[in-house]
């Protein structure tokens, strides 16, 4: 009869409402716990920049304090604090303003520890620094080339230049230094999150960690790309 047809098409079109209902609330589900969990690896990626800067300059402290330069020492544990409370941040992300900031700190630690070989030159173009990236990129990728694209010279620049392509923020940073060969740079290009652990050397424990972080908080369609030439330098983008 009509009114048994219409009951039901009441019970199933309720049964089909419950069973999506259930679908989205176990899809909401999924999504959140796989958003816990690259939430997680964005931040261990992040701590992993602490322990590397910071035993890199313990050394250095020591040999300050040996010389009795207790100025220097100030100057340097408060710029290293400072980046510590930067990094240590439980967003992800942070202005171009702030990764600047945080740049400028990490090359006064340079100068204290290298008696100013090395320069930096900050260029950001109009409207960029309010723009958002992965927090801690810019001191990572300074460090590999004061470390390994310096080695060897007295002296060093670094050149970081920020822009807006449509919607896009792209930063460079380039370096005056020795440079790569071809396979070191093809090298850098594929490493990635989790590292080999036979791939220790050179650029690419900081490359592969910034480029995992840029990935996975804005999506495969960012990323990082690495030119060189050998004795000219080296540019990351």
């Amino acid at each position: 009869e009509p009114a048994n047809h219409i009951i039901e098409l009441h019970c199933l079109t309720s049964s089909i409402n419950n069973m999506l209902q259930r679908i989205e609330n176990f899809n909401q589900a999924v999504l959140a716990e796989r958003a816990k969990q690259y939430e997680a690896t964005i931040l261990l990626l992040q701590t992993q920049i602490n322990p590397h800067f910071l035993y890199n300059n313990l050394q250095c402290i020591r040999g300050m304090a040996a010389d009795g330069d207790d100025q220097a020492i100030r100057e340097m544990v408060g710029n290293i604090a400072a980046i510590y409370r930067y990094c240590s941040q439980s967003s992800s992300t942070a202005t171009l303003a702030e990764e600047k900031d945080c740049a400028q700190m990490y090359m006064r630690i340079m100068e204290l520890r290298y008696d100013t070989s090395y320069h930096l030159e900050l260029e950001c173009a109009k409207g960029t620094l309010q723009c958002l990236m992965p927090r801690m990129v810019l001191q990572p990728l300074m460090e590999n080339s004061i470390r390994h694209g310096f080695k060897g010279r007295p002296t060093g620049t670094v050149w970081i230049r920020a822009w807006q392509e449509k919607d896009w923020l792209v930063c460079t940073v380039k370096d005056d230094g020795c440079g790569m060969s071809p396979e070191e740079v093809e090298k850098a290009r594929l490493q990635s999150y989790p590292y080999d652990a036979g791939e220790t050397k050179r650029y690419h424990i900081g490359l592969g960690n910034v480029r995992s972080r840029i990935r996975l908080i804005f999506g495969e369609s960012s990323g990082l790309y690495c030119n060189s030439v050998p004795e000219q330098g080296t540019t990351v983008t």
